[in-house]
Order: C-alpha cells, then structure tokens, then sequence
C-alpha cells in the first residue's frame, strides 16, 4: 500500500470528487463543507437543501449519501 500526505487545502487538490461530512440537516458549517462555503460556493448548500426539500424531509439519516453535481 502507498500512502502520500500531503499538506496544503483540500479545496486546492485535483479530483473527482470530494467527501463532505456534513450535518444530517445538510448544512455545510464547518471543516470541508465550511472551506466550501468560504470559497463562495453556496450553489452546492443550495442543492443539497433543495434535496431535502424534493424529498419533503429535513433531514436524512446518519450515513446517507447525497450527491451533487455543483
């Protein structure tokens, strides 16, 4: 197995796709989803409340998976 460790902002790092731990209401207040919002990206916080809202819920359940694509 390798391992590389890096040190620097996640935000900075080329990929498919990032892993946020967020809040079972969604909401992107802190750690990666905070760096997120501080970049001015609220097109994804918008998203994933108007998930919440397509599914007539407020909140999902621990463990859940939401994707997006903003």
């Amino acid at each position: 197995m390798e391992l590389i460790l890096k040190v620097g902002d996640l935000l900075d790092e080329e990929a498919d796709a990032i892993l946020v731990s967020a809040n079972t209401q969604l909401n992107l207040s802190g750690g990666v989803g905070g760096a997120i919002l501080a970049r001015g990206n609220e097109a994804i916080q918008h998203a994933l409340h108007a998930h919440l809202r397509e599914h007539g819920v407020h909140f999902v359940e621990p463990g859940s998976v939401v994707p997006s694509s903003t």
